[in-house]
């Protein structure tokens, strides 16, 4: 984001009130939706664990190791079954 467009941001939120330190900020789908979103991210900035997200959170909460959510991933990758 160059200095202009930040200016801009900066303004707008100056009139929506969002820089009151008394003031709760938005939600971030509220300023989704405001200021929008590129959905457009290029291949190579996309993780090549995405498709194992829920699994790595499922795993993460459950509070287990990483190197054996690894194991856990190359067994999904290599085990045909749903």
């Amino acid at each position: 984001m160059g200095r202009s467009k930040l200016n801009g941001v900066r303004e707008f939120a100056l009139t929506q009130g969002w820089l009151e330190p008394d003031l709760p900020l938005p939600y971030d789908a509220e300023l989704a939706g405001i200021f929008g979103r590129n959905t457009g991210v290029a291949r190579n900035c996309i993780s090549s664990l995405e498709p194992f997200r829920d699994l790595i959170c499922t795993s993460f909460d459950a509070g287990v190791q990483g190197t054996t959510m690894y194991g856990d991933r190359d067994r999904a990758v290599s085990d045909p079954r749903p």
